[in-house]
């Protein structure tokens, strides 16, 4: 195999792996294997060097290590084990970027591979949901939130708005084959489809992004003053599009009322035994959290947490939430990765998830790496009301991205000598 070759798989495998990341995680155990294969092959034939693991990379190793020692501590080994085989990702993939080809990545192919994945699930489940209206004509029932996609919606509104940000950074770095128009429709279908899956955290900070991106284009030409009332009235008007929306109305209204609730009267609120939406669920779950917290400042174990929560919400008076299955696990997380970490692992692993994304974020700004400045913000702005390292598909798609674009985080890794795709193919 020639060095064309070998750099030519290894950027193919890494599209493999982004497509499988969103698409069919069952097989992306697969993928990483023959990705380090080709390294070690690759670095006998010296096409490859192994390079100093970075600080980012450091940092997520030494954020598994926190939970191995937290397994010491746990009642339940098998709960431990599950989850210390899950954030495996954060020690190995770290691993796997130590060793490197000699030239830079072509980070289009990674990017093609999530927004592959991404527009396959999207139309198929889109083609289910007719199918299924067909069957019943209901529209709820077979368009939105999570009877449209076999994935967690929130998970899936972060792929698809990672595949935004990808086409039109990509864009932005003249890959002639995104052109302006095909990017507008995919930027169509990936808001629709953000849209549909009624992910509150997922359309927040989609309007967040809109409103910087505004912000940013208007500034260039009318000044700050102007770009922000400018910028406040476009996201008015969209919000207000949204929310005329009875789905959306509801979703928003439901969001408000249990908010105004829980601070007009926190223990009513909290011994209230009478059936929970969503927002009821993560208001008692992040009260539970802190106390549990504030009794175990240096955590409780890894695989401790179902327990411990239990117990408190039993105190609380929610006996229905602090049931525990045959596998000692409650029915709720505490939806806040902060407050999951904390409780877990305690202050000392709280504090390293932290400063991993504060470094991210100081990283990704330092370099100009938007991309990775978007993820990062997007995890950051995610783990406020959802456990996002808890499930794998988080773990693994988080920490093989912030890998990716924090080992080649020089523009002209987006880059091609002539801007165009087919080029790219032929050059790796």
């Amino acid at each position: 195999m020639t060095k064309l070759n070998y750099f030519s798989v290894y950027n193919y495998l890494l599209a493999l792996c982004t497509f499988l990341m969103v698409s069919y995680q069952k097989l992306l155990i697969f993928s990483f294997l023959i990705l380090f294969i080709i390294e070690i092959i690759g670095f006998k034939k010296k096409l490859f060097i192994i390079k100093k693991p970075s600080k980012i990379a450091l940092l997520f190793i030494c954020f598994y290590f926190a939970y191995l020692a937290g397994s010491f501590f746990t009642y339940f080994p098998e709960i431990a084990l599950k989850y210390l085989e899950y954030k495996m990702a954060f020690l190995l993939i770290p691993l796997l970027f130590i060793i490197q080809p000699k030239p830079h990545i072509k980070l289009i192919f990674p990017i093609l591979g999530i927004i592959s994945g991404v527009l396959i699930v999207a139309l198929i489940s889109l083609i289910n949901g007719i199918i299924c209206y067909n069957k019943i004509h209901y529209y709820f029932e077979c368009f939105f939130s999570s009877y449209l996609i076999s994935e967690h919606p929130t998970y899936f509104t972060i792929f698809l708005t990672m595949s935004l940000a990808s086409i039109w950074i990509s864009y932005h770095y003249k890959y002639a084959f995104l052109n302006k128009k095909i990017n507008i429709l995919m930027s169509f279908f990936f808001i629709t489809f953000i849209v549909l899956l009624l992910s509150i955290s997922g359309i927040l900070f989609l309007l967040l992004l809109i409103l910087i991106y505004i912000l940013k284009t208007l500034s260039k030409k009318y000044g700050y003053i102007k770009s922000i009332i400018i910028s406040f009235i476009c996201v008015s008007i969209l919000t207000t599009s949204f929310l005329s929306i009875s789905i959306f109305k509801n979703e928003f209204s439901n969001t408000k009322n249990s908010f105004l609730k829980y601070i007009d009267n926190p223990k009513k609120f909290i011994k209230s035994s009478k059936n929970h939406n969503g927002d009821d669920v993560r208001l008692i779950m992040w009260t539970a959290t802190i106390q549990e917290m504030y009794e175990h400042p240096f955590g409780v174990g890894t695989g401790n947490v179902d327990y411990y929560l239990s117990k408190r919400l039993k105190s609380l008076g929610q006996l229905e939430m602090s049931k525990m299955d045959n596998k000692n696990q409650i029915l709720y997380n505490p939806h806040n990765q902060f407050l999951q970490t904390g409780l877990e692992i305690g202050i000392f692993g709280l504090l390293v998830l932290l400063f991993i994304l504060f470094y991210v974020l100081y990283f990704a700004y330092k370099t100009k790496n938007w991309l990775l400045l978007i993820l990062v913000s997007n995890l950051f702005f995610n783990c406020l009301f959802e456990s996002m390292l808890q499930r794998q598909s988080g773990i693994v798609f988080y920490t093989f991205w912030i890998c990716l674009l924090s080992y080649y985080s020089n523009p002209k890794d987006y880059i091609q000598n002539e801007n165009t795709f087919s080029h790219s193919i032929l050059s790796t």
